[in-house]
């Protein structure tokens, strides 16, 4: 009897423990409730808790940044190409953003990127110079493939030929006439060259982009040196002029053709 009872005890003890487990933890619970309550009761000013964040850049001013990164680019970029930048040259960080009113952290950039363009040079020690053109020699290979990019590229857009094209192009033809009117050689170059980039934007491929504007940068004297055999200058501006009345016509071999003898 003695065993028996001592067997029920010891198998009772563990519910017992558990039970007695709970009822602690109810217990304390309800102490628990007990104080929250009186802690509610109580008008106690709470400072709200302050955890760091990251911080994170507006994506206003993220694309303002990209924005005015792009403007020196494009600005830096037609002073090379037109000339207004002579060969071998360097480039002051400083003084390009005293020029354009912003940090060197653009301009660090905006090199960078004309540097991998083939327009700059970078050098240690030496800092950031303007690359030299291209050897005739290099000159007479590189002219026929920026002919084959450009007819390539106008072929990949020329169904799709709508009136913000011409409005555009009618625009670069307005401000070309009045440089060739002015006989302002380095504006001609400029817009001579802004005329043929927006056939590779319209293309709206970046690969193609990039490849032609290597080949652009490296023979950029080339369209100041043609400009400068041209008894009138405003036949340049006749030529562009001309070059997109074919492709108002529709006619697509036309355009090409006469895409082609325009890149000479």
């Amino acid at each position: 009897m003695g065993v028996g009872r001592q067997t029920v005890k010891t198998r009772l003890s563990g519910p017992v423990q558990i039970v007695n487990k709970f009822a602690n933890i109810v217990n304390n619970l309800g102490m628990a409730l007990d104080a929250l309550e009186i802690l509610l009761s109580m008008d106690l000013a709470v400072a709200p808790i302050s955890l760091p964040l990251p911080r994170i850049e507006p994506m206003t001013a993220l694309l303002a940044r990209r924005g005015h990164r792009e403007h020196i680019v494009e600005r830096l970029r037609d002073d090379i190409l037109s000339g207004r930048v002579d060969e071998g040259a360097r480039l002051s960080e400083v003084a390009l953003a005293e020029r354009f009113g912003t940090s060197r952290g653009p301009i660090r950039e905006s090199l960078q990127q004309l540097t991998h363009e083939g327009l700059l040079v970078a050098k240690r020690n030496c800092g950031v110079t303007v690359a030299p053109a291209a050897p005739k020699s290099i000159r007479e290979l590189i002219v026929p493939l920026r002919r084959t990019i450009e007819v390539y590229a106008l072929r990949q857009f020329f169904d799709d030929i709508n009136d913000d094209d011409f409005r555009l192009w009618e625009e670069l033809l307005r401000r070309l006439k009045q440089a060739c009117r002015k006989k302002d050689f380095a504006a001609t170059a400029e817009l001579d060259i802004a005329f043929h980039r927006s056939l590779l934007l319209r293309a709206d491929q970046p690969d193609l982009l990039i490849i032609w504007q290597t080949i652009v940068g490296r023979i950029r004297t080339h369209f100041r040196k043609s400009h400068t055999r041209y008894a009138d200058l405003m036949d340049i501006y006749r030529e562009h002029r001309d070059l997109v009345e074919t492709f108002r016509t529709g006619d697509e071999a036309a355009a090409t053709k006469a895409l082609k003898e325009n890149i000479a």
